[in-house]
């Protein structure tokens, strides 16, 4: 989700430059906003990405490679 935050508010930073130079505007205020934000949820994205895979790599050491109720029902079999 916020990989695909920042990949919108990075089209619309670029959005708002275009139409910033077309309209002699001043979008200074608008460019940094988004841009930042943009900036913030990649930052977010890669911390979720880092505490899935904390989170995978501790369940696969308690549990090993398959789930204690497979590994059951392999061995009874």
């Amino acid at each position: 989700m916020f990989g695909g935050m920042a990949g919108a508010m990075t089209c619309g930073a670029a959005f708002v430059l275009f139409l910033g130079s077309v309209r002699d505007a001043s979008i200074a205020l608008w460019l940094v906003g988004l841009f930042g934000a943009a900036l913030l949820c990649t930052v977010a994205s890669l911390g979720t990405f880092l505490c899935d895979c904390f989170l995978s790599w501790n369940t696969l050491r308690l549990e090993g490679p398959l789930p204690r109720t497979v590994k059951q029902s392999t061995k009874s079999g």
